[in-house]
């Protein structure tokens, strides 16, 4: 079962609740949330299935059904990331609760919810919510296939992360993680499984642009080619840009994981 009486019920209806009152007070300014909107409303005029591009597509698909269930194009997709961040708290819980201990997970699940960067992403059309929810139920449901030694578990498990991996590609390096995982701890028949059902997007994908582009990777180097040659980031950088570029990593964490952890984890590592 999703739910029961030991986890983060409690959590999830207090995030869907935050967001839900906070969802009157929000703006999509985004370029690129706007944009995905755009590309939603013309997937549903003109249907096609994507099997190439520098975007991946599954969060097209997933646009185009917030706005089929709600018939607005602007919140659609918006309440479909409420809920989904909110139900995010349950692999979340989950995993910090058997990796460490239950006292760490209703700590960390408070965190997530309250995290800054989270609830701003929420309101926007972008990818990275629900990327979050089927990265977290991956690795919750791999890190308890190797616990219980479940090989339906590892399946489940690679089932969310290839489509999380149709979502951003940061999902492909977290299927690379969990396989050197997986193989960390000798659990090779599990490894299959999962890699299997895993990688099915992934491959699906570079086969999709080697037909179309002669690259297997050419989503990732069509986004190289649009920042660094086309819109060119990194030219003409200033000192006045470098220093700001040196300052924006360790702000970003504040930004991400709030004060509230970055600072004592900070302390804690230099104390350790």
């Amino acid at each position: 079962m999703i739910f029961d009486k030991k986890n983060s019920n409690i959590l999830v209806f207090l995030s869907l609740f935050i967001h839900l009152i906070f969802l009157f007070f929000s703006q999509s300014i985004d370029a690129d949330a706007t944009s995905r909107i755009l590309i939603a409303e013309r997937f549903i005029d003109s249907p096609e299935f994507i099997t190439h591009g520098i975007w991946l597509p599954i969060h097209h698909y997933y646009n185009v059904l917030g706005i089929l269930l709600t018939g607005e194009h602007l919140y659609g997709p918006i309440l479909l990331n409420i809920l989904l961040v909110s139900l995010t708290v349950i692999p979340v819980f989950k995993f910090t609760e058997r990796e460490f201990s239950e006292k760490g997970a209703w700590f960390v699940a408070c965190l997530y919810i309250l995290s800054p960067i989270i609830f701003r992403n929420t309101y926007f059309a972008l990818s990275g919510i629900p990327f979050l929810f089927f990265v977290a139920w991956g690795m919750n449901l791999a890190s308890k296939s190797i616990k219980d030694n479940n090989w339906k578990l590892a399946v489940y498990g690679g089932i969310f992360m290839t489509i999380g991996a149709g979502f951003r590609y940061e999902g492909w390096l977290m299927i690379a993680l969990l396989t050197l995982i997986y193989f960390s701890r000798n659990k090779y028949k599990l490894l299959i499984y999962f890699w299997f059902f895993a990688m099915i997007f992934p491959a699906f994908w570079m086969i999709g642009n080697f037909i179309e582009n002669g690259d297997f990777f050419s989503g990732l180097t069509g986004a190289y080619d649009w920042n660094i040659g086309m819109e060119g980031v990194n030219d003409d950088i200033t000192a006045v840009d470098k220093v700001k570029r040196i300052i924006f990593f360790p702000i970003s964490w504040f930004l991400i994981f709030s004060p509230l952890l970055v600072i004592p984890s900070v302390i804690l590592v230099i104390k350790k």
